[in-house]
């Protein structure tokens, strides 16, 4: 009979289920612990209750005991075997029961991981708080014990290696963000995940890494523990400290610690990506450069030759030049240009090459510096009657379900409504005590439900959250009312705004149909207006909700001064996407940069930049010498990922072969100017050496990355990366170009793909497949599937 049948079975409460674990513990029965334990959890998730900190610690100890019992029976059992014994055992015997432990191990670890994921992890996913770490380092843990012990089939091996490392990189991506560096769960998770990469992965340096860089930081804080957690905290540090011995030595003080910047405007191309994972037409719009970019990481190491950099003011002594917050770096590419997208002009008929260049979004700032002000937000909550409905990739068993008064069935997909209120309330989860927060709701007219308050004076938060939760649709959508319902929370703080305390941004959660009022070009003159008023900046981030977001408005929009967009198709997206997103989305921190080159000798000019708006493109053209970037926000930045999170801003250039330099070189002045979030202007010079990689070349920063291949040349992967990435979002905007103009293709219409262009992206996958390996990033497999799906 089951222990927990034997004690009463599901009449038995939870208070008596904890008890009962607890008796196990002191009686070291951790196999009825864990029985004890996993009825309470389950119990737990079923009337929707997480666990306290008391229940969690009681099922990790459970856990850890019988994973202890049955490793320490594979190594017994294993030490016969290596020692050579001489026992007198049958060898089919033997190896058949050590074949059972293991599966005893195997199967027990499986169990854990399908309770944690379902019944613990999902609860708390999203809230981005110790707990959400804890669940992901246990994840960790079973799978390092599974890759360390279950060693029968390398693909098993290898799938519970590749779990592990994910499952611990999600939590110290996330401890990093949200936890103290000295808090024990952040230096536990730091210590579980170096011993797995030197104990199962055999990697060292990576081992040593992980804790020197978690000792250090943990060093740094020391000051901040409290006596509650100093006990466990300075015992999990010595025993980092006690783990570099003797480990190779590393330098942590890299790229890691550093931020990166991203051009601001769309952060993903979610939409695109939707529509055609659901076999609809897309809008040219939903596909950006800056949002394919930023979903990528690209190396900026600079190749430059004689760097010098000043500020335009003739005093240098007395100001800096802004490199610290903003020190742009730029490589080189010359490529063969793909005979199946040759158009050139009729001054290119005798150059067979494309040159391009990267704009380099680096940052000296350290994520430690990178702090940003208390933030006076509102959110803007659509409410018409547009949100009524469910995603498109439900809608059609939804409907049937409804058709057959299947209720339940119907129940399992989310409108639109449901996902924006959960969006609103999982965004309360990142704000601080000195923050303060507005809601706004809208249809065709508007209503202030809660007024610009700080944090820590809403007393009643649950019933707030309620309140959100209880939003319903209807009415029509006119954006305009929403947003001046909103100026009139700041109002309210006009007084007292204190632009180095605060920063101000809206926050619009909408499918983005209007249906009354304007096309949306009111709606850009309001945000527009707000952005730019130096008085008091109000910068807008707008979250778009479903395939008929309106791409085209909120793109237009999201590229004004200190503005951005996303998209998101559930509840879960939108959790991660403020998980890692939040605190850089909020914080810009370049203004108005603009590029101007001069070449020596004028051997080029600029051809096009990715990226800029169609206004500010025809302008580069005119002048062949002008870029503008509107805003660059902070974003991550990793040396395992290859670089910065969407760290580049990719310019063609156009070589005037009458004037160009015998050797191929283009010397070039490049002057960068910008403002800072407090209105300071900066300008930087670099002079430039855009060449081939000479021999001589030897204060190359790249470290020998040049990447020649036939006859093309990279100075890096990271604008080889950039310039597939462009050209693939190029061709994806001409194809749907085709379509409309062509076939009378609409938005949202049915996905088609003419014969013209199912041979260009035939012929253009078999390229981006090849460059996929070249650039080694498996990441851009979504694309090539995106586009497998097209010519299927």
């Amino acid at each position: 009979m089951n222990i927990v049948t034997r004690f009463g079975g599901n009449t038995v409460s939870i208070q008596a289920l904890a008890e009962l674990a607890r008796i196990s513990e002191t009686a070291e029965l951790y196999q009825n612990m864990y029985a004890f334990m996993t009825a309470l959890i389950q119990r737990k998730h079923a009337q929707h209750q997480d666990l306290e900190v008391d229940e969690r610690n009681l099922f990790a100890i459970c856990v850890k005991h019988i994973k202890a019992s049955l490793r320490r029976s594979l190594e017994n059992i294993s030490d016969v075997e290596s020692k050579d014994n001489d026992v007198d055992w049958s060898e089919d015997h033997y190896q058949s029961y050590k074949a059972s432990i293991a599966s005893q191990f195997e199967q027990f670890s499986l169990e854990c991981i399908a309770l944690i994921e379902q019944c613990l992890l999902s609860s708390v996913q999203g809230n981005a708080d110790e707990t959400e770490v804890f669940y992901l380092k246990l994840l960790g843990d079973m799978y390092h014990g599974l890759a360390q012990w279950i060693v029968q089939t390398a693909v098993d091996n290898d799938a519970y290696k590749v779990s592990a490392q994910q499952w611990y990189q999600q939590g110290l991506d996330l401890a990093a963000a949200n936890l103290n560096p000295t808090h024990p769960t952040r230096l536990a998770l730091a210590f579980n995940a170096s011993t797995f990469y030197k104990v199962v992965m055999k990697d060292e340096v990576k081992s040593a890494t992980l804790a020197k860089k978690a000792f250090d930081a943990s060093i740094e804080k020391l000051d901040t523990l409290n006596d509650c957690g100093y006990k466990d905290s300075t015992l999990i540090m010595q025993m980092l400290r006690d783990s570099l011995s003797g480990a190779p030595d590393v330098d942590v003080d890299d790229d890691d610690e550093k931020i990166g910047l991203a051009v601001g405007g769309a952060r993903d191309i979610n939409n695109f990506r939707q529509c055609i994972e659901n076999n609809r037409m897309p809008s040219a719009d939903s596909i950006t450069y800056n949002g394919l970019l930023y979903n990528y990481y690209f190396d900026t190491r600079k190749k430059a030759k004689g760097n010098n950099n000043h500020t335009a003011d003739a005093d240098d002594s007395k100001k800096d030049d802004g490199s610290f917050l903003f020190s742009p770096s730029y490589c080189y590419a010359r490529v063969n240009r793909l005979d199946f997208l040759q158009q050139r002009q009729d001054d290119d008929m005798h150059d067979t090459y494309e040159y391009y260049m990267t704009l380099g979004l680096n940052s000296n700032l350290r994520k430690k510096d990178l702090q940003r002000k208390r933030l006076n937000l509102v959110i803007i909550l659509d409410r018409s009657g547009s949100m009524s409905d469910v995603f498109d990739g439900d809608r059609t068993a939804y409907y049937r379900a409804l058709g057959n008064n299947d209720s339940g069935s119907a129940s399992l997909y989310k409108t639109k409504m449901q996902v924006a209120t959960e969006c609103v309330v999982g965004v309360l989860q990142h704000l601080t005590p000195d923050d303060r927060f507005g809601l706004v709701l809208f249809d065709d007219k508007a209503n202030i439900m809660c007024p610009l308050t700080a944090m820590r004076e809403i007393t009643d938060l649950s019933g707030l959250k309620e309140r959100i939760l209880s939003v319903t649709p209807g009415g029509g959508t006119i954006f305009e009312c929403g947003y001046n319902k909103a100026m009139q929370c700041y109002a309210n703080y006009a007084a007292d705004h204190d632009g180095d305390l605060y920063d101000n941004r809206i926050i619009l959660v909408t499918d983005a149909q209007p249906n009354y009022g304007s096309d949306g070009q009111t709606l850009l003159q309001l945000v527009r207006t707000c952005a730019n008023n130096a008085e008091n900046y109000i910068y807008s981030t707008f979250i778009g909700v479903g395939l008929d977001f309106n791409a085209q408005l909120i793109e237009t929009i999201s590229n004004t001064r200190g503005c951005n967009s996303f998209c998101v198709q559930s509840t879960d997206e939108f959790r991660r996407t403020m998980t890692d997103e939040f605190e850089l989305m909020v914080n810009p921190l370049v203004f108005n940069v603009v590029l101007r080159i001069n070449v020596e000798g004028g051997a080029c000019r600029i051809d096009k930049v990715y990226g800029v708006s169609s206004a500010m493109e025809e302008s580069v053209m005119n002048s062949g010498q002008v870029t503008k970037i509107t805003t660059l926000f902070p974003s991550k930045k990793s040396k395992e990922k290859g670089g910065s999170k969407g760290g580049i801003q990719l310019i063609k250039l156009k070589k005037l072969l009458a004037n160009a330099n015998a050797n191929g070189k283009l010397n070039v002045e490049i002057q960068v100017s910008f403002e800072d979030k407090f209105g300071i202007k900066h300008e930087n010079i670099q002079y430039v050496a855009l060449d081939e990689g000479d021999d001589d070349d030897d204060d190359d920063e790249g470290g020998g990355t040049d990447m020649i291949e036939a006859s093309n040349f990279y100075d890096n992967s990271g604008i080889r990366k950039g310039i597939l990435l462009c050209k693939y979002a190029e061709i994806m905007k001409q194809w749907i170009a085709h379509e409309r103009s062509v076939n009378n293709i609409q938005t949202g219409g049915a996905l088609t793909v003419s014969d013209k262009f199912q041979n260009i992206i035939k012929k253009f996958m078999s390229h981006f497949e090849q460059e996929m390996k070249a650039v080694n990033d498996d990441e851009l497999m979504k694309e090539l599937n995106l586009m497998k799906r097209m010519v299927k």
